[in-house]
């Protein structure tokens, strides 16, 4: 999670705070959210939380930035998330959302 967060910083990124994290991955435990729908990836640190909060969900992140998604994908093979689990999708939200399917989703 660190390394992320550093990371982040380094790119120019601010990343969610650690109590912001511990949010969201506490309302996706008391939801029992098996779909995750998060709107801008950055470079993963909301991601992170989420998927170690709720193993057994599958999380669609949606963020326009392509560059970000490589460095995404590294950030969650160091944190042992298979990348099953990490749907990313490189487009603006607001073209993207429309064609989603919101009942698939749980958050």
């Amino acid at each position: 999670m660190q390394r992320a967060r550093n990371t982040s910083l380094e790119h120019g990124i601010d990343p969610i705070t650690a109590s912001a994290g511990q949010y969201i991955a506490t309302i996706a435990v008391a939801l029992d959210a098996k779909n995750i729908m998060e709107i801008g990836t950055g470079l993963g640190v909301g991601t992170l939380w989420l998927a170690q909060a709720c193993p057994s969900a599958h999380i669609t992140s949606i963020d326009s930035e392509v560059d970000h998604h490589v460095t995404v994908r590294e950030l969650l093979h160091e944190a042992e998330i298979p990348p099953a689990r990490i749907r990313l999708i490189a487009e603006k939200a607001l073209d993207v959302l429309p064609k989603m399917n919101e009942g698939s989703y749980d958050l």
